[in-house]
């Protein structure tokens, strides 16, 4: 701002800082926090028992402990949170762990809490997808092993519509089952920049993480228009306003057409017209021809007549997200001598250790980093799985002493309570 004095203020926390999952690589110069910084050690989304558990895991630990402050509203029981599990599994129970999982997601909380909207279960490991050679495999590797059905490539199956509307309903869909709303901002963001892409004679725009960022850069100095395009993103995202055929169009076409002609700095081809088009419908074409697939990497798990959803994915997947309860699985990466990532997690657990330094080398920061940010999704229930034969009775014993609850889990799917 000229010669004027300016304060910059930058949020976040440095211990879940995993971007570098993504291809991408920590800043150079000008790292957060910077040299003067205030910590904010209080989280609202999950209760002090959690905040126990995941403190540890941070590479730079608080002072006084990760504060729990939440979760905002008690489980029908009274309790603010379940009871936080550890599932032991050998080769012949993995591919039950998850039922186990769901199991106990059906005991501790009531089809009420199930149906709201805020309820949300996962299963989530570092390794998703398998290794290029089998020969390789460390069992278990990868989130395939707990369940064969899960698709790794699920997230290229995400359609690219036809029609700026069908951009709408794919936003819709996602953000319904995220129970998040950026998910349809970055849908409708990405139908303006698929849309400019038929300008006559306009420029193709490059294209970035963030679509709903870019465009707001892209319109920073178009006053009204700008305004127009933030109008439309809350009133079909927050407020839930989609438009009928009549309302497209007789008026939010009209308003598509000129923010995407000004940001192509062009007019629209016949192309753009038919993109423009009125058609509301999944594209059909993008959808798995497999009828035995699921598409969301969702499994159901059912008892007694209950049921319960369990999302399942990468850590990665789910970072900024929330939770009501969360599975963090063991998989293999980086490992020394054939050792798993919870596994070389243990002297965090048992809580022998604290924080990060660089004796314990650069990938158990990355491992540390990780399953900090899987401990810390749930508001009301932490679970993760473990091989049964890296526990001694010592370490079982600091691990209960934790909070923790120990069930094994047997090749039907059931579980025994490990005691003292």
């Amino acid at each position: 701002d000229g010669e004027n004095p300016v304060i910059r203020q930058r949020f976040g926390d440095e211990n879940q800082a995993i971007y570098d999952f993504q291809g991408a690589e920590e800043a150079a110069t000008d790292k957060f926090p910077g040299a003067y910084k205030k910590e904010l050690p209080n989280s609202h989304r999950f209760g002090q028992a959690i905040a126990d558990m995941a403190d540890p895991l941070g590479l730079k630990p608080y002072p006084h402990g990760l504060q729990g402050r939440g979760p905002k509203k008690l489980l029908a029981s009274g309790s603010p949170a379940g009871q936080q599990t550890i599932f032991l599994f050998d080769g012949n129970s993995a591919a039950k762990v998850l039922d186990a999982y769901g199991a106990l997601l059906l005991d501790t909380f009531t089809d009420q809490e199930l149906r709201e909207d805020t309820f949300t279960a996962t299963a989530v490991g570092q390794i998703h997808r398998p290794p290029d050679e089998d020969k390789d495999q460390k069992f278990p590797h990868h989130i395939g092993h707990y369940w064969p059905a899960y698709d790794p490539e699920i997230t290229k199956l995400d359609p690219q519509p036809k029609t700026f509307m069908q951009y709408v309903s794919a936003g819709h869909g996602k953000s319904e089952g995220l129970h998040e709303t950026y998910a349809m901002v970055e849908k409708i963001a990405e139908g303006f920049l698929r849309l400019t892409d038929f300008a006559g004679g306009g420029k193709a725009l490059a294209r970035r993480k963030h679509s709903h960022r870019h465009i707001l850069e892209l319109l920073a100095n178009s006053g009204a228009i700008r305004e127009q395009y933030q109008d439309l993103v809350v009133l079909f995202t927050v407020k839930g306003e989609i438009p009928t055929k009549e309302t497209w169009t007789n008026h939010w076409r009209g308003v598509v057409q000129s923010i995407a002609t000004l940001l192509a700095s062009s007019q629209m081809t016949d192309e753009a017209q038919d993109f423009l088009a009125w058609n509301d419908r999944p594209d059909a074409s993008a959808v798995p021809t497999d009828a035995n697939r699921s598409r969301n990497n969702i499994l159901r798990y059912s008892k007694n007549g209950r049921e319960v959803s369990i999302r399942v994915g990468s850590i990665h997947s789910v970072k900024g997200q929330t939770h009501t309860a969360t599975l963090a699985l063991e998989t293999f990466w980086q490992g020394r001598k054939g050792r798993h990532n919870l596994e070389l997690l243990l002297p965090w657990l048992t809580k022998e250790k604290h924080g990060w330094d660089s004796a314990a080398g650069v990938h158990q920061k990355d491992r540390l980093k990780l399953h900090y940010v899987a401990m810390t999704r749930p508001t009301h229930l932490l679970c993760l799985a473990m091989k049964q034969d890296v526990l001694k009775d010592e370490e079982m014993c600091a691990i209960r002493k934790n909070g923790w609850q120990l069930l094994e889990v047997q090749p039907d799917g059931s579980t025994v309570l490990l005691w003292p």
